[in-house]
């Protein structure tokens, strides 16, 4: 996982850590000894030992969902957020452990990393996280890094969101539209039946990955399923006469009940930590509940022949 890079003052205090552990390596006096019962049986690895796993997990790299989610859903499925993967790095030290991450420096974390001197040693541990951000399981040792003291603080890692993150999420989150008919739920065979579309530009704060992140939605298209296999488009007009030029309008051409539904299409803006806004247009949509219509048929009589 891409860790939230130091500041100057951890970086400084780790380094100087190191200068002032380097006489007790050359006396081979340990530094730090551990406390009765805080070393982790899962993690910790004598300091002789050389042999190191240097690479990420895959599948829980930067914080993503788990199982990987990485591609992105077809427009209009709205997919549920998934729960992801939380990290914390700790400094590879008997008194140090998830609930308590500190920079404590110690042999086995500055004198085991093969191939560079300034590369300190991490356990990182991992624990699941429900969509909105709340712990779902207990903090698990997962794997052994070395890092260098500029490349990773101690500490939770703040997950890396991507757009694809946000646009999963806001598919759940898309507003639907209220749609409406003239003349109100019941209409008539071969008359043209006026249909409306109520929606608009909406922001939406969303929980992505544990982060808030406001979420703009700006309507793009509207499609419409009139529910006897005929279709059309646009956001239509309450009240509006027949012919109008922004009339959403349909005919039946035969009685009984049908169900419709309006479907509008987002454009979504919205700005992840640390960058600048972006702007997804055509993948988020929405659809009304259904509507539904009773469409009679228009019965002439005869009662008087002159």
């Amino acid at each position: 996982m891409r860790g939230t890079p130091a500041t100057p003052a951890r970086s400084t205090r780790l380094r100087q850590r190191r200068a002032l552990l380097a006489p007790a390596l050359a006396l081979g006096i340990l530094w730090l000894t551990a406390s009765p019962g805080s070393a982790d049986p899962n993690a910790d690895i004598g300091d002789n030992e050389v042999v190191i796993r240097d690479e990420d997990k895959g599948g829980q790299h930067g914080g993503r969902p788990t199982p990987p989610n990485d591609n992105v859903s077809d427009p209009g499925s709205n997919q549920p957020p998934q729960p992801w993967t939380q990290e914390v790095y700790v400094v590879a030290c008997p008194v140090n452990g998830p609930s308590n991450p500190t920079d404590a420096l110690c042999t086995g974390a500055v004198n085991t990393c093969p191939g560079d001197e300034h590369r300190i040693r991490y356990r990182v541990y991992t624990r699941l996280m429900s969509p909105s951000g709340e712990p779902m399981s207990s903090w698990t040792f997962d794997r052994m890094v070395c890092r260098g003291a500029d490349e990773v603080e101690p500490g939770v890692q703040e997950p890396v969101v991507t757009e694809e993150d946000v646009v999963d999420v806001a598919r759940t989150a898309a507003p639907p539209p209220v749609i409406g008919s003239d003349p109100g739920t019941r209409t008539y065979v071969n008359v043209p039946t006026n249909f409306f579309a109520d929606t608009g530009e909406q922001t939406v704060t969303l929980t992505v990955l544990g982060q808030a992140i406001a979420v703009a939605f700006t309507p793009t298209a509207v499609s419409w399923d009139f529910g006897d296999g005929q279709t059309g488009t646009g956001l239509g007009l309450a009240g509006a006469a027949v012919g109008h030029p922004d009339a959403v309008e349909h005919a039946y051409r035969r009685g009984g009940s049908v169900d419709v539904t309006a479907t509008v299409t987002y454009s979504v803006t919205f700005t992840l930590p640390g960058g600048s806004p972006t702007t997804i247009p055509g993948q988020v949509t929405a659809t009304s509940q259904p509507l539904p219509l009773r469409v009679s048929e228009i019965q002439s009589t005869v009662d008087h022949v002159g």
